[in-house]
């Protein structure tokens, strides 16, 4: 039955240190004081077995679409165009302009990575004529009213 030592649970990764320190466990056992899975222990015992090292691998992942200097075209064309409040699908029709071909969430996702904040703007209805005209009357209904006799505070108006 193989068994090893342990080892200390930091940031989900098992650290296992050699035979001499720490209780024998057999593999059965390291799951449930890890509460790992146990292919994740086996996994990790046959990494130290082979390689007496413990560091994570590098990971490969997807690859980025666009190059720093694409991502650097990016943040360019927010800061040029600051006052105007730019969109994300503006920058992305600037972008094909530049013959740069990428998608909306990548231009999203590299504003974020710059450290800038996007968001929709609000969309709030205008007024439309009858209401402008209603709100009009309104007010100059209230024109000769007796604002001495109310009181306003924050939360509440009181009518005396």
């Amino acid at each position: 039955m193989k068994s090893c030592k342990i080892i200390h649970k930091i940031k989900g990764t098992l650290k296992f240190c050699p035979p001499l320190y720490g209780p024998r466990l057999s593999i059965n056992q390291i799951p449930k004081v890890t509460k790992c899975h146990k292919t994740t222990v086996k996994r990790w015992l046959e990494r130290w077995t082979q390689t007496k090292d413990l560091c994570e691998w590098v990971r490969q992942g997807r690859p980025r679409v666009t190059t720093a200097e694409d991502d650097q075209l990016i943040v360019d064309l927010v800061q040029q165009h600051v006052d105007e409040e730019i969109t994300s699908k503006q920058i992305q029709q600037e972008l094909q302009h530049e013959g740069v071909n990428v998608s909306l969430r990548t231009v999203q996702h590299r504003l974020v990575e710059a450290g800038f904040n996007y968001s929709r703007p609000l969309s709030k209805p205008l007024l439309s004529e009858p209401h402008r005209r209603y709100r009009l009357i309104w007010t100059q209904s209230l024109r000769n009213y007796d604002w001495n006799k109310i009181i306003i505070s924050d939360e509440k108006t009181i009518r005396l």
